[in-house]
């Protein structure tokens, strides 16, 4: 017998126990299993987790960018409901219910098109919700769906009366700010059923422009538009949840959003009717190693408030915010694109770019989009390329002296092993890490064989720096045989020494199976698996923490890095063969 959901009534009553508590939102951070588990873990102040809005079929959402920052902690959107459709993602609620124990409360958010769709929605995942949100509100959804919904107070009632009917699961219609009574459409709301209110969901939608180029930042069908969130939508928030909560009376949970920043913003918000306050965009300016820190002071500022040594100092939790610009572009120049076989060809620009190992930077062409790609070199900026996308074959019919924008970068420097010798095998592509790996490695006194593994033999290009970084460079075309490279590497290893394993470390750059091949060799070579490093790429679709999409493991790669070790994996209980089917960055994806 499951133990979850909590019965309606139990989810009710924490819902209303006084003082404040936090809830991720839809959309942002806990839009994974593996991200949903991470925050239930390690953020007890977080008593509300919201899923990504679930629809009937996959939505592969709109192409980047997705995410634009209009000032510092001030930003527009226009995800798209990104979401792997109703039965997938009721799969990975479901063992996600029943291989961890969750102590926060799961709010499911769904989002149709009518009633009906509404109501098969919250009929199927009514056996892993907590309790239900009801996406009304996208202002950047498909017609039919979202702030459409969401702006009439007979829809909305239709709609929540449709929901209503076929679930006990406590119902929270998430409300848009774009409306001027939005009191009558909550009234409508919970005269039909609901039990409760999100608010608000994102203002706007409008266009954001780039100030170097003038050209829209966003790139979707809807005229380009976003919603507005973060800081920028505080006061609108407060003062829409205020109305909302003299419209329903004192005993309607409302989860309050937008905006919240800091201890004063929860507190703020929860004086104007919020009992759960919602956590957004903020989480792009907090380090994850600090989000233990950042929403406990939130509790402890709100609480403490009404005294006058929170009123007249800076709250503690700013300490953690992030204070500059986070994903603002630069324009480069072109200064050459050589071309090599099978597509790849390597991009060089006009000015440098400082990076770490493993970092790796955003490339935007206005109307066309932007897509993520690993640094191969600082001086100047170079990237090294294949053409498999619209974004990845629009820079390579670049001309000398076009304009390119980078932001970024993102990530962190990959761990660096303290063994003498170190084996780096990449996998196409994923050559751009190695340079500046090596490098690092080398400074600190490592010697460094790079092994380089080529799908062709024709006009393979090398990413400059690699032949000085790298005490041996083998080149090993593959011919579509992936084990080719892993192979030679173990043979040669076992060859030079016998006992070299436990002085050897193992950095994998590639896509699964390459690493999977290279993770069997290297424990029959006796390497410890703490000293085998794989570079895992998901999908980035931000940069900055906010889409939840690059998860794995329980981190954000484009935060806290794309290495991981093979006895990381094997704590975590993930299997090699279970890591997400990505390429290095410089390849991500098949629409780059």
């Amino acid at each position: 017998m499951n133990d979850f959901p909590l019965p309606p009534a139990e989810v009710l009553k924490r819902l209303r126990r006084p003082g404040p508590a936090l809830s991720t939102v839809s959309g942002v951070l806990t839009t994974r299993p593996g991200m949903i588990v991470e925050v239930d873990s390690r953020l007890p102040a977080v008593q509300v987790i919201t899923t990504k809005s679930y629809q009937l079929k996959p939505n592969p959402g709109n192409p980047e960018p997705v995410i634009v920052e209009a000032g510092v902690g001030n930003f527009g959107n226009s995800v798209g409901l990104r979401n792997p459709g109703m039965r997938q993602g009721l799969v990975e609620l479901k063992e996600l219910r029943t291989t961890h124990k969750l102590r926060a409360l799961l709010n499911v958010s769904i989002s149709g098109s009518s009633p009906e769709e509404f109501a098969q929605l919250a009929e199927h995942f009514s056996e892993v919700a907590d309790l239900i949100e009801l996406n009304l509100s996208c202002p950047h959804a498909a017609p039919g769906y979202g702030m459409s919904i969401g702006t009439d107070p007979q829809l909305v009632a239709e709609y929540v009366a449709a929901v209503r009917a076929v679930t006990d699961r406590p119902i929270f219609p998430k409300l848009t700010p774009n409306v001027e009574d939005i009191a009558a459409i909550a009234r409508a709301a919970v005269t039909s059923g609901a039990d409760g209110i999100s608010a608000v969901n994102t203002v706007g939608p409008e266009i954001y422009h780039e100030p170097h180029s003038g050209a829209p930042v966003l790139n979707n069908p809807r005229g380009n538009r976003g919603g507005k969130s973060g800081a920028w939508i505080a006061e609108i928030a407060r003062t829409k949840v205020a109305e909302i909560r003299q419209a329903v009376g004192s005993q309607i949970p409302i989860i309050g959003i937008g905006g919240v920043s800091n201890g004063r913003d929860v507190y703020l918000m929860m004086q104007a009717g919020a009992n759960i306050v919602g956590l957004g965009s903020v989480f792009a300016r907090i380090a994850p190693a600090d989000w233990r820190s950042f929403t406990d002071s939130l509790l402890q500022e709100a609480a403490e408030y009404n005294t006058a040594s929170v009123k007249h100092h800076r709250p503690l939790s700013e300490k953690y915010l992030k204070r500059e610009r986070l994903m603002e572009y630069q324009a480069y120049q072109v200064r050459s694109i050589e071309s090599g076989g099978h597509g790849t060809f390597v991009l060089e620009l006009d000015r440098s770019l400082d990076f770490s190992s493993s970092q790796f930077a955003f490339l935007w062409l206005p109307g066309i989009g932007e897509k993520p790609f690993s640094i191969a070199h600082s001086e100047p900026a170079t990237f090294f390329i294949k053409d498999r996308g619209r974004v990845s074959h629009a820079i390579s019919q670049l001309s000398p002296g076009d304009t390119i924008y980078a932001r970024g970068v993102y990530g962190k420097k990959a761990p660096l092993s303290q063994k003498p010798q170190i084996y780096i095998l990449a996998g196409g592509t994923g050559i751009a890490v190695a340079t500046k790996l090596a490098q690092e490695l080398t400074e600190r006194g490592s010697l460094c064989s790079v092994y380089y593994a080529t799908s062709h033999e024709d006009n393979i290009l090398i990413p400059p720096g690699l032949d000085d970084a790298a005490a041996q460079l083998h080149i090993i075309p593959d011919s579509g045989l992936p084990a080719r490279a892993v192979r030679q590497w173990k043979h040669d290893m076992l060859l030079s020494n016998a006992d070299m394993a436990s002085a050897a470390a193992l950095y994998c750059i590639g896509p699964p199976d390459f690493m999977r091949r290279a993770v069997e060799a290297a424990e029959q070579a006796g390497i410890p698996s703490d000293e085998t490093y794989l570079s895992v790429e998901t999908a980035t679709h931000c940069g900055v923490g906010l889409c939840g999409e690059c998860e794995c493991g329980g981190r954000l790669t484009c935060q806290e890095g794309t290495f991981f070790t093979k006895g990381f994996f094997d704590r975590k209980g993930i299997s090699i063969t279970s890591l997400p089917n990505h390429h290095s960055l410089s390849t991500i994806g098949v629409n780059n």
